[in-house]
């Protein structure tokens, strides 16, 4: 028996399967990506939160006064330093030293001594102690007390901070030398010199004096005498310098008029006994006497 066939039934179609394959490829590609940009996402707002709680408790430590009130000062480093006089600078018995340093140094003492090791003069500086995490200007004038027996010294500067850190700077100086043309070298006492004592200690070279004798004269502001006396060259001094080093006593000095003194040197005439005054320079009294 023949089959007979239906022209209007629809045609059976086959999937296309490498079409379905590649859909679902593209829709799992999207998946990922989605899923990527979702964990990117999280991590930056996770850090973000992160971040915000750090800052947040970090304000809040400084709030409580965690840090110290005094971290300024803390973190500071202790500074001194010296402006003035610089290295091998020339200097007579006043002395005017300058510098900076921290605000935590309470005190510095500024000590002058010749190359011998002994001390002429010292003096202390107080620093304003309510100037909080600055750096201070401060100024000192030490008075040379004691006649130095060398033509070189120091300054040394030292201070103690409020962490206990020594601090100390050392300037080289050269005394002032005076000299009356080719005759007299003169290294102390110096100009300006105070008169603490009155032991004066009289320190350099002399030439061409009668015998190796040199007339020495101190005068108060009244122009009162109060000493006379001479020093002696150590040796030869005709034709050459010889030295000369020699403590003088001035018994007289309480009582001086005023606060300034003039001491002179001179030299007597061999032939008629007469006076010539080579040189001259000032020096300071402790105080007003009489």
């Amino acid at each position: 028996m023949d089959v007979m066939t239906n022209p209007a039934a629809a045609p059976i179609t086959t999937p296309n399967r490498k079409t379905n394959g590649k859909t679902r490829s593209l829709m799992l590609i999207g998946i990922a990506i989605a899923l990527a940009l979702i964990i990117i996402i999280g991590i930056i707002l996770f850090m973000a939160y992160q971040g915000n709680k750090t800052s947040t408790a970090t304000t809040n430590n400084t709030l409580v006064n965690v840090i110290p009130s005094n971290v300024a000062e803390l973190s500071m480093k202790p500074t001194l330093e010296v402006m003035s006089p610089i290295d091998n600078s020339t200097v007579n018995g006043k002395i005017d030293v300058s510098g900076k340093l921290t605000s935590t140094v309470g005190k510095l003492t500024v000590t002058v001594s010749d190359d011998t090791g002994v001390m002429l003069g010292q003096s202390d500086v107080t620093v304003d102690a309510t100037q909080k995490d600055a750096i201070l200007d401060w100024t000192s004038s030490v008075d040379v007390v004691v006649s130095p027996k060398s033509k070189t010294g120091s300054l040394k500067i030292s201070a103690v901070d409020s962490s206990f850190s020594y601090l100390t700077q050392t300037i080289k100086v050269n005394f002032e030398e005076q000299t009356a043309d080719d005759r007299v070298k003169l290294t102390a006492p110096l100009v300006n010199q105070v008169m603490y004592t009155n032991d004066v200690y009289f320190v350099g070279q002399m030439q061409n004096f009668f015998e190796g004798t040199m007339g020495i004269r101190l005068k108060d502001e009244d122009n009162n005498v109060i000493y006379t006396g001479s020093i002696n060259a150590s040796g030869d001094n005709n034709g050459q310098y010889a030295n000369f080093s020699q403590n003088v006593v001035v018994d007289k000095l309480a009582s001086a008029k005023g606060t300034i003194g003039t001491w002179e040197i001179f030299e007597t005439s061999a032939k008629d006994g007469s006076e010539t005054v080579l040189h001259s320079f000032k020096v300071r009294f402790l105080q007003p006497a009489g």
